[in-house]
């Protein structure tokens, strides 16, 4: 069997930890090949890091499509990674927080591979300010993206 995971939270809320921790266990407990397909790398590849936050708004046409083809990238990626023989997990590690991106994912994964491949969206909430506070602090700021970046400057991006 195949099987996709599509993450899907806010950032800071912990999905890449999840992501992580399930890839772990399966590849260590079950040995299991799976892998990560996170998308903000790929937008880092195509776009660069430090974009500004209105790269990121729902309003802004170029970033909304920029976005998309990072997306559609990683999607690329993990289209040939779970097409490979045996038995596959991959993890889509992104916001993906709209209808629109979601039903996208699953139409490019039909499209791509059948019905074959199992789906499952696994959402992360956090809604602990401190912990999502401790979050931004210790992973974001720790990010590509805001490297060489002033701190409190980071926070409030």
């Amino acid at each position: 069997d195949k099987l996709v995971i599509i993450m899907v939270g806010l950032p800071a809320t912990g999905k890449t930890h999840i992501a992580k921790r399930i890839c772990r266990f399966l590849s260590f407990f079950h040995d299991i090949p799976s892998q990560i397909f996170n998308v903000g790398d790929y937008r880092r590849q195509l776009c660069g890091a430090q974009m500004p936050a209105d790269f990121y708004s729902p309003d802004n046409p170029e970033g909304v499509a920029a976005r998309k083809i990072a997306c559609d990238a990683a999607l690329a990626d993990l289209v040939d990674y779970i097409c490979q023989d045996g038995v596959r997990v991959a993890a889509l590690d992104a916001t993906n927080s709209t209808f629109e991106r979601r039903q996208h994912i699953l139409q490019t994964l039909n499209d791509k591979q059948g019905r074959g491949i199992k789906k499952m969206f696994v959402e992360s909430v956090c809604d602990d300010e401190t912990i999502l506070k401790e979050n931004i602090q210790k992973v974001k700021l720790s990010t590509p993206d805001y490297k060489n970046m002033d701190p409190q400057s980071a926070v409030k991006d």
